[in-house]
């Protein structure tokens, strides 16, 4: 919190010199209390909104080699965009480029610098898994 500071003037009968030097230190002294007490709330509210800021935030869990889907839902404009899909891929990841961006690679070789935000992790299912559940559910016969 910023402390008050009352400035106090000299009168006329003292000492022009001396007190011109006193009312410089006295106001040197409260302009950086001043100054200190600004720093220190904003520090405090820097602090306030990095843990704001960061409250929803979690870390990307991508690996190099995970398959991902690439976020184009903003670049797709006009009317049939409703129809689009938002997400397109599979893009496999090659390279860790800095903290929120990775290189991917399409299936064709296309490569791209993108940012983690737009990405989405792809989960593939096990094909026999599903063929397998299929072979196993008996299908009920219909009498004719």
């Amino acid at each position: 919190m910023v402390p008050d500071v009352k400035l106090q003037f000299v009168g006329k009968d003292e000492k022009m010199h001396e007190s011109l030097h006193e009312y410089k230190c006295t106001l040197q002294k409260q302009l950086q209390l001043v100054m200190d007490g600004a720093l220190s709330a904003q520090k405090k509210y820097n602090r306030k909104r990095i843990r704001y800021e960061n409250k929803n935030k979690h870390k990307d869990n991508f690996e190099i080699g995970d398959s991902v889907l690439l976020f184009v839902g903003d670049r797709i404009v006009g009317n049939k965009s409703k129809l689009l899909p938002k997400f397109v891929g599979p893009y496999t990841i090659i390279q860790r480029m800095g903290l929120v961006t990775l290189k991917i690679k399409s299936e064709h070789g296309f490569e791209k610098a993108v940012q983690v935000s737009k990405l989405r992790k792809l989960y593939i299912e096990n094909e026999n898994k599903e063929s397998e559940t299929l072979h196993e559910q008996k299908l009920p016969q219909l009498n004719q």
